[in-house]
């Protein structure tokens, strides 16, 4: 058995995401440069009693050789949970959580992960149907650290954060973890994904605005630079080569982490060892 990597309290993450639908992605042609896989995207199910994440289209068996290759080069694996309205069987799978069933889910969440092998969870919370759901994926994060601190965790947020009503998600996202300290007043959340691969209006200037309004938010949480991820799209011609380098060198001055959203039906992880040797020549 090959053990889980622990997580590190101050450490740069170079992140990819990878889709389960389809083929499973050749084990030992795993994407470069990373040093953690998300796999996109689960949901939740409840199975003979016990909440499982669900939905992705590789056998458990399969799954479990995908992670033991991954571990064997030492890079994590997370199961990227949840989604946006897009893939609403996803996103709405927040709607089973309740007060009486938080707790039981974020313990048997950590079982899943034991028992497949799997270093966390990705919570990819994009519904904003409520505070009081909000609450309760806060609840459901502190819960899943309780159970087993070892398993990494993460969370996506819009790259929008203008301080102004415009965009609500660092009101939605400090819900979230207002309602995950543990006991010993950390944040049960390890770090944070901002989605900025949008690109909104392909406007580099604007992301880099948002990204040090991030910056400050996560010091009010704890969370270290280190762990906000600054997301890029290598796939996304309408930013120039040159935009894309300036904004991930923007990264590394601030020492932010990064994440790809490289969700091309070919050539999975090509870019992600393009955007680690930038980082590190920046």
């Amino acid at each position: 058995m090959i053990n889980s990597i622990s997580p590190s309290t101050s450490t740069i993450e170079h992140s990819v995401w990878v889709k389960n639908w389809g083929a499973l992605p050749d084990p030992s042609k795993l994407p470069p440069g990373v040093n953690t896989i998300n796999i996109f995207e689960g949901k939740l199910d409840l199975s003979n009693g016990n909440w499982i994440i669900d939905g992705l289209n590789w056998s458990h068996k399969l799954l479990g050789e995908y992670t033991q290759a991954c571990h064997a080069k030492n890079i994590s694996v997370k199961i990227s949970l949840g989604g946006a309205g897009g893939q609403a069987v996803y996103n709405n799978t927040w709607d089973q959580l309740t007060a009486g069933n938080v707790q039981k889910m974020g313990q048997d969440l950590a079982h899943f992960c034991k028992e497949n092998e799997i270093d966390g969870i990705d919570f990819d919370y994009e519904e904003q149907k409520s505070d009081g759901q909000r609450a309760l994926v806060g609840e459901l994060i502190k819960n899943f650290k309780e159970t087993n601190p070892n398993l990494k965790t993460s969370i996506c947020t819009s790259a929008g954060n203008d301080g102004t009503n415009r965009y609500n998600w660092q009101d939605f996202l400090g819900q979230i973890l207002d309602h995950s300290k543990l006991d010993n007043g950390h944040s049960a959340v390890d770090r944070i994904y901002v989605m900025s691969y949008d690109y909104p209006g392909c406007n580099v200037k604007d992301n880099k605005s948002f990204m040090l309004r991030w910056k400050d938010f996560g010091e009010k949480y704890g969370i270290d630079p280190s762990h906000i991820s600054i997301g890029v799209d290598p796939t996304n011609t309408a930013v120039s080569e040159g935009d894309r380098a300036a904004y991930v060198k923007f990264a590394k001055d601030n020492s932010f982490s990064t994440a790809v959203w490289d969700q091309k039906d070919s050539d999975e992880g090509k870019y992600t060892q393009q955007i680690t040797d930038e980082y590190n020549k920046a």
